[in-house]
């Protein structure tokens, strides 16, 4: 395990994305940069678990939504903050939801950025996780202030409505609690969840919980 964490000349860097082509696009980002490597790339949640901890990074960069039916990056960041404390989370996600931020934070991240923000801010944002700091993009931070103090909008019944399970569902994961979290508030399985997460989606007719959320309350 000599090789994690950051050597006198390169913040080891691994990455979790489901997309093939984010993942290159960052994986190059980084790599051109002097004093950053990246040491691995994984497609999903369960293959970084499975493999993280032969080849720990300093830093590990997280999507929240990394595909149907597949844990997310938050409970992804709790287990490796329990398996791998010093290794330092932070979540890219192309998600405004009101709540990820703080379930991000909950769960062990310590910064957030979303995929809009420039590429080019990444390298430094990997510096100061990995000298112990807690990034936010400036984009992340506006949103931050926006939200402050303000409760989350109470979700009103659309024409096309969800029962009761699904609404519960709806309301934990806009809090930013991942699949598993959920799925243990409302003791159901983690399956169980993500399907009721699928059928919300197709119920509304939307791609995205943002998407569900607005719908939602416009409605």
């Amino acid at each position: 395990m000599a090789s994690h964490f950051t050597s006198r000349r390169h913040v080891s860097v691994s990455l979790v994305e489901d997309d093939a082509r984010r993942r290159q696009l960052v994986e190059l980002c980084l790599n051109l940069t002097p004093d950053l490597r990246v040491l691995e790339t994984y497609p999903d949640a369960e293959t970084a678990l499975l493999k993280i901890a032969q080849r720990p990074p300093r830093v590990l960069l997280v999507d929240w939504h990394l595909g149907p039916d597949r844990m997310d990056g938050i409970e992804l960041i709790r287990r490796v903050k329990e398996q791998l404390p010093r290794v330092r989370s932070v979540v890219c996600s192309h998600y405004d939801l009101d709540g990820l931020p703080a379930g991000a934070v909950r769960a062990g991240a310590v910064g957030f950025l979303y995929k809009n923000d420039p590429l080019t801010t990444l390298p430094a944002i990997v510096r100061e996780a990995a000298a112990g700091g807690h990034p936010v993009s400036a984009a992340a931070a506006a949103r931050l202030l926006e939200i402050k103090n303000a409760p989350l909008p109470d979700l009103q019944p659309p024409e096309v409505a969800l029962n009761p399970r699904q609404y519960q569902v709806l309301q934990l994961l806009a809090k930013g609690l991942s699949l598993a979290r959920v799925a243990e508030q409302l003791c159901l399985s983690e399956h169980t969840v993500a399907t009721h997460r699928s059928a919300i989606l197709r119920r509304l007719g939307v791609a995205s919980l943002k998407e569900a959320l607005t719908r939602l309350r416009m409605d």
